[in-house]
């Protein structure tokens, strides 16, 4: 049986794996210049930080079921 929030954790690492892939196609820049890339890769990173957290804290906690 799938975890529900397992689930969820995998489904936003998903979304924030797409979304800084297609942020590494432009360029980044650096903070004082900064690309086009730059902002949709610093969004990504705290969404990788917590779906790994969300999944983290589900194969901690009881299981819900789908």
């Amino acid at each position: 049986m799938l975890n529900q929030n397992v689930a969820r954790g995998v489904f936003l690492a998903a979304v924030a794996l797409f979304f800084a892939s297609n942020a590494l196609r432009y360029p980044i820049g650096d903070l004082a210049h900064a690309g086009p890339g730059l902002f949709p890769l610093l969004i990504c990173v705290p969404l990788l930080i917590i779906a790994g957290a969300i999944i983290w804290q589900a194969r901690l906690s009881e299981a819900v079921s789908l």
